[in-house]
């Protein structure tokens, strides 16, 4: 498979598989990342990214609904979020367009 920026991938799903996992292997030309039950590790082993609960966008939303029901703002504002979605929304669109373009922060 093709993902949009040209980038050639293989998926594959089973259902042998004798228990239930949460790991996902990406074999990219460079380098071999494995996500398993939420930590981001390279070919050595090495973590990437640490393991993250899996309730944490329930514990965000939970903030977030306790926020609106006690009349407060909550942890993260709109305002404090709207530069990173103006970063995304930008590399959204120059990967439609195939461009680049600079970003300021």
């Amino acid at each position: 498979m093709r993902i949009p920026g040209g980038e050639l991938f293989t998926l594959a799903q089973s259902y042998n598989i004798t228990q239930h996992r949460w790991k996902l292997t990406f074999i990219g030309e460079q380098d071999t990342l494995d996500f398993d039950m939420g930590t981001l590790r390279d070919a050595d082993g090495s973590v990437i990214v640490p393991h993250q609960s899996f309730t944490d966008l329930y514990e965000q939303d939970r903030e977030f609904v306790d926020a609106v029901r006690e009349g407060r703002d909550p942890a993260t504002t709109g305002e404090e979020v709207l530069p990173t979605m103006r970063i995304l929304q930008r590399a959204e669109s120059c990967a439609e367009a195939s461009a680049s373009a600079a970003v300021s922060l």
